[in-house]
């Protein structure tokens, strides 16, 4: 039988890469117990505005499927010559206003991963 282990590149690391996490999760587990993992992720949290990220990501999601959907429908909404007039009317439109949007939505984005980054290295 021939040795593959020489033609395989795996990366060297300095954790196992075996499929046991079933038996190693409780020992993980126990550990992040035994060090207060939890409690210390909860207490880095503390203070942060939970409702405005839950509301920003639902509206987020919410503006995604008003969007999504039409577009998805007057391409793949059966019977398809019922949905061939809506395709101008309505989705080249909601695609339009889409790329426009996206350079802001680019640069939003940027902002705050900027923010967050002087965050960090304040904290840091």
């Amino acid at each position: 039988m021939a040795d593959y282990k020489q033609t395989i590149h795996l990366p060297r690391t300095d954790f196992p890469m075996k499929a046991d996490l079933a038996q190693r999760e409780p020992k993980m587990l126990e550990r992040w117990e035994q060090q207060g993992t939890y409690a210390q992720l909860r207490e880095v949290a503390r203070g942060r505005p939970q409702l405005a990220g839950m509301v920003g990501r639902f509206v987020a999601d919410a503006a995604g499927i008003i969007v999504t959907l039409p577009v998805l429908l007057c391409w793949l909404g059966w019977p398809a010559s019922a949905w061939r007039e809506r395709r101008r009317l309505v989705a080249l439109p909601l695609l339009l206003l889409v790329a426009t949007l996206l350079p802001g939505f680019h640069e939003l984005a940027r902002r705050d991963e900027q923010r967050i980054a002087v965050q960090f290295s304040r904290e840091a």
